[in-house]
């Protein structure tokens, strides 16, 4: 899927979590970050989300698992970007580079380019939802 598909599908539906078949499998939905936990906590990981193929998780227990173990700056890092989707409530396109260990021992070094957006179920509750794509050098 593109980022301008993505960016279609967010403006075409006003962030509703409508028409979200095709789209689901390359999204991460998040709940709205707690300042307090420093912590993001995702609640579904779609199984193409470039943080489930990157990271090697299958679920958001798993990816939860992941994020945990990155370092508090990141984690406030995380957040804050969370928070910002948010308060702007539209999509917030950002390039950030990690270089983490994850939780198999394995270094992760990558830049990639972010996009976080207030999404809302069909019963209100308010999520962010995260579309990355790899950024390819060479």
């Amino acid at each position: 899927m593109s980022l301008q598909k993505f960016l279609d599908w967010w403006f075409d539906n006003s962030g509703r979590l409508e028409s979200f078949d095709q789209l689901q499998h390359q999204v991460d939905l998040f709940d709205p970050p707690d300042a307090e936990k420093n912590r993001v906590q995702p609640i579904k990981s779609g199984p193409a989300s470039l943080a489930s193929v990157c990271f090697e998780v299958a679920s958001s227990d798993q990816l939860r698992d992941t994020l945990n173990g990155f370092s508090d700056r990141l984690n406030a890092d995380l957040v804050m970007a969370h928070s910002e989707a948010i308060s702007r409530g539209e999509p917030v396109i950002t390039h950030p580079s990690i270089d983490v260990k994850l939780l198999n021992g394995r270094r992760f070094a990558r830049q990639y380019r972010r996009v976080l957006a207030p999404v809302y179920f069909p019963d209100g509750k308010l999520m962010v939802a995260n579309f990355s794509q790899d950024i390819k050098f060479g």
